[in-house]
C-alpha cells in the first residue's frame, strides 16, 4: 500500500514582517498530523534522521539543521553539486554536520550503484552506442528517484566535462 504525503505550511506574520508562528500540517494516507517546525525538528533530531536538503533560496545566516537556536554565518557541505543537495550548519554545529555528512556518504551515497564506485563504467549514450571511460560523478553522490521509483545517478565522462543521469539498475546490468 502506498501513502501520499501532503505538506501544508501556514505562516503567521507579525506587525514588523517577521515570522511569528509557523505550523506544518502533514497528511499521510489521508490522516492529518499537525506539528510545529520546532516539534518536527525535535523528532527528526532525536531519531537521528537528518537528511540532506536542497540548498537553494535559503538563508545563509542563523540557519542550521542541527540545532534550534543557530547563531552566526551558516556553512554547507554538499552531497550533490548538480542536485544542490547537502547539509547546512551554524558555526556551533560544524562538527555534527561533518559527522552527519560522513555518515550519510558512507551509508547512502550513490545508492545501489555504490558497487561501481572507483571503476570505469559503461554508459549507453543518446546515440544508442555504449561508451566506456565513464565513472560515477564524484561531485554528485545524491541519488534521484524517477517517476517509476527507479534510482537515477549522475555519471561523468572521465577527462571531460560531460555528465549524464543514468538508471542505476541498467548501469549495474551493463557493468556486471
Amino acid at each position: 500500500m502506498k501513502y501520499s504525503l501532503v505538506i501544508i505550511i501556514n505562516i503567521k506574520m507579525s506587525e514588523n514582517s517577521e515570522i511569528d508562528h509557523m505550523l506544518v500540517t502533514h497528511y499521510v494516507g489521508g490522516e492529518k498530523i499537525q506539528m510545529s517546525l520546532a516539534q518536527k525538528n525535535y523528532l527528526i533530531k532525536n531519531q537521528y534522521i537528518i537528511e540532506p536538503i536542497r540548498l537553494v533560496m535559503i538563508q545563509w545566516k542563523d540557519n542550521c539543521q542541527f540545532c534550534t537556536e543557530p547563531n552566526g554565518p551558516s556553512d554547507a557541505k554538499y552531497v550533490g553539486i548538480q542536485s544542490h543537495m547537502g547539509f547546512i550548519s551554524c558555526p556551533n554545529c560544524m562538527q555534527k554536520m561533518n559527522e552527519t555528512y560522513n555518515e550519510w556518504m558512507d551509508k547512502n551515497a550513490y545508492g545501489d550503484a555504490k558497487i561501481l564506485l572507483g571503476r570505469n563504467i559503461k554508459v549507453l549514450r543518446s546515440s544508442g552506442e555504449f561508451e566506456n571511460d565513464w565513472e560515477l560523478n564524484p561531485y554528485d553522490a545524491y541519488v534521484l528517484i524517477d517517476a517509476n521509483g527507479e534510482q537515477i545517478v549522475s555519471c561523468k565522462k572521465i577527462g571531460e566535462d560531460l555528465n549524464k543521469h543514468c538508471n542505476v539498475k541498467m548501469l549495474i546490468e551493463w557493468n556486471s
